[in-house]
């Protein structure tokens, strides 16, 4: 996508190993690693998006912590439901309408275990379209992370 003040970028990958970040800075472009069947990010900071800044994630295990996201138009999309996820330690800043963290209406979260906490957000910290993830998951989200705006949600969380 680009305007007079924003010029941004996509790293896609389509590998279906392992995809792993550490101390890496993304500005203006967001990373998609379509096919990987792990995905690590560590303290890879991501600024200046229009778009999510990790993107299309489909990844079995995936984990993002200690990263931070400024004034990227959503912190990172699952497209697909992973076995485990975890996110912790991360700060979003001027995430847009699109919040923190999306769940897509793909894929079944019922057996997914699922740690996110102890995120700092400024703005939505979910964007919940998928209508799988239990109350007791959403909750544990909730409780666990310090938020402005706690979820928008476009199906019924049982």
């Amino acid at each position: 996508t680009t305007t007079a003040d924003n010029i941004n970028g996509e790293l896609q990958l389509l590998n279906t190993g392992s995809v792993s970040f550490a101390n890496c800075s993304f500005e203006k472009m967001s990373v998609s690693p379509i096919n990987a069947a792990t995905l690590s990010v560590t303290s890879s900071p991501f600024n200046g998006l229009k778009a999510y800044a990790i993107k299309d994630v489909k990844a079995t295990t995936a984990t993002i912590t200690g990263t931070t996201f400024t004034d990227c138009n959503g912190g990172f999309w699952f497209n697909n439901a992973p076995t485990t996820l975890t996110v912790t330690g991360n700060t979003f800043t001027g995430t847009g309408r699109r919040g923190a963290i999306q769940f897509s209406a793909s894929g079944d979260y019922t057996d997914t275990s699922i740690e996110i906490s102890g995120n700092n957000v400024e703005g939505a910290l979910l964007w919940q379209l998928n209508p799988t993830l239990s109350y007791d998951q959403y909750k544990a989200i909730i409780n666990n992370n310090t938020y402005f705006i706690s979820v928008r949600s476009k199906v019924f969380i049982s």
